[in-house]
């Protein structure tokens, strides 16, 4: 359990002391034990320490005082060599030098007498590492020597530790407190909303995009998320409305530009996508992202020789990383795999593997392939090496189990679904399996609890519904799968395999007992479009 703060707060004091032993010195002094993790750590609170509401006009006392004590302090000669050594740490990290990252951490936490940001970023470091327990250790310090928006930043970021270890409960109570510490943080109201919108109430997710936005009205990070939100709820107008405005504000920014025209590849407009695409590369003719993003749409489109070209274009470019010519392989690997041209995907998923090996989804793709090419002891081998590559790997983890499930071997199919769980609890779809294989096996009451666990993680998924509904049919359940399916359809109106199944148990129904009570009108009526359903309704 999370031992949520409520002891009095101070000031992250900065020690006199803090110059008293150089950056040099301590790297020197660790010279003798240059560890290195082969997990990348990534100390990045993603951007949410900034200041509250920064660039914009506040109104009231408070608020005022909120921002002046977030960003309007001058900065000290001390704060500032604490600020270059911090940048120093986010660089460590992106070169995977987690020991070294965490040994600086814990030097700048003993000289800036355990200061709110230096205690966030550590936690976050160690939460990405699978630490939880030390995460919230530190997170607890961040938020008692942290005040205002500092202490916000350090709620928000543990939220975000809790959220990836399954614990939503406490995740939301940490946005919460967050909230409490200072109601205007833009950046936490976004994470919340993000939250909300995955695990919770879809309303509450667009009430909290709002107060952001009339909070920091310039503010195109949130633009994004709540445009990438609305796409996944299918509301196309609003969401290319604030995919327009957040272009609208940051015409630089790319990222925002290629989640746009993926928006409107969701939508088939793949006319505009591709014109998105070429407006990017009109000028910035290197720009990977673009590159990649508009071979993956010609081989969609089956546009199979400029697709070649352009993913050879991707792989010609000067200075790309090993890791970037990896998701390239893959991505076109893919686009060979599904015009069954196994031996060419093959050959790119090999290069792939050699030029990247720590790439886990390399080798879950290739073991796809050789599963679905019928080599399991090739596909399993495969397997092994994407979940040595990333022990967290929950997706490798459920495509070996699905392997192992359809190869009769129980008992293994369901160590790895476990292990599956345990390396990313959010991981819907492996509950989803999990939940499938032991209705399967006739395990019905744990495969109630492993289909619960799967709307736990995500509440809108219908396909997990369906699958639970179905299984509820089979055993005579129909009040209770009714409920399901019209959860099933709620969550998704234009799910055809929910209303199909829906449509075949009631006519069953009504054949084999045209006089039951169960008979309730018409088979699939229009969706109840009601906005909440309580988990619990489904848990007796």
């Amino acid at each position: 359990m999370i031992g949520f703060v409520g002891a009095r707060r101070g000031q992250g004091a900065l020690a006199a002391g803090m110059h008293r032993r150089t950056p040099a010195a301590r790297r020197a002094e660790r010279r003798s034990a240059p560890g290195r993790s082969a997990k990348v750590g990534a100390a990045e609170d993603e951007g949410q320490d900034g200041a509250a509401a920064r660039g914009q006009v506040l109104r009231g006392a408070a608020l005022a005082s909120a921002v002046l004590s977030a960003v309007g302090r001058p900065k000290t000669s001390a704060t500032l060599e604490m600020q270059r050594q911090l940048d120093a740490v986010k660089v460590m990290l992106r070169a995977g030098q987690v020991e070294d990252a965490r040994r600086e951490l814990q030097d700048l936490a003993e000289t800036s007498g355990k200061d709110a940001t230096v205690m966030r970023m550590w936690g976050v470091l160690e939460g990405r590492n699978g630490n939880v327990e030390r995460a919230r250790e530190l997170f607890a310090d961040a938020v008692k020597n942290g005040t205002g928006a500092l202490e916000a930043a350090a709620w928000n970021a543990w939220a975000l530790v809790e959220q990836r270890a399954g614990n939503l409960q406490g995740a939301r109570k940490c946005f919460q407190n967050g909230l409490r510490a200072d109601p205007s943080h833009v950046p936490l109201y976004q994470s919340y909303a993000v939250f909300e919108g995955k695990h919770g109430s879809r309303n509450h997710a667009r009430e909290l995009f709002s107060r952001a936005m009339q909070l920091q009205k310039q503010c195109p990070r949130t633009l994004l998320a709540w445009a990438n939100f609305e796409s996944h709820e299918k509301n196309a107008p609003f969401a290319r409305s604030l995919y327009n405005n957040a272009i609208a504000q940051d015409p630089s920014d790319i990222s925002t530009q290629i989640s746009y025209a993926r928006f409107e590849e969701s939508v088939r407009k793949y006319d505009v996508a591709r014109g998105v695409y070429q407006k990017i590369l009109a000028s910035n003719p290197t720009c990977f992202r673009a590159l990649h993003a508009m071979a993956q749409l010609e081989a969609k489109l089956h546009n199979h020789a400029r697709a070649e070209r352009i993913f050879q274009q991707c792989l010609d470019l000067p200075g790309l990383d090993n890791s970037d010519r990896a998701i390239v392989y893959q991505a076109w690997a893919m686009a060979e795999r599904r015009r069954k041209g196994y031996a060419r995907a093959r050959e790119l998923l090999q290069q792939g593997a050699e030029a990247d090996p720590s790439h886990a989804y390399i080798w879950q793709a290739w073991g796809i392939l050789e599963q679905q090419t019928r080599n399991p002891e090739k596909a399993r081998e495969l397997f092994q090496r994407g979940v040595e590559a990333d022990p967290c790997s929950a997706p490798t983890f459920q495509a070996w189990a699905s392997l192992e499930a359809s190869a009769g071997n129980v008992e293994r199919a369901r160590e790895l679904f476990n292990q599956a769980v345990k390396a990313d609890p959010n991981h819907a779809v492996s509950w989803q399996s999990w939940g499938v294989f032991e209705s399967r096996q006739g395990n019905i009451e744990l495969a109630r609890k492993l289909f619960r666990r799967t709307i736990a993680a995500y509440p809108y998924n219908a396909h997990a519904l369906n699958a639970w509904a179905q299984m509820e049919q089979q055993h005579g359940e129909y009040d209770l799968a009714r409920k399901l399916y019209q959860r099933s359809v709620d969550a998704m109106p234009d799910h055809k395999p929910s209303w199909h199944a829906w449509a075949l148990m009631e006519e069953k129904i009504s054949k084999e007992q045209p006089d039951s009570s169960l008979l309730r009108g018409p088979a699939c009526s229009l969706p109840n479009l009601r906005e909440e359903h309580e988990i619990g309704d489904l848990e007796a």
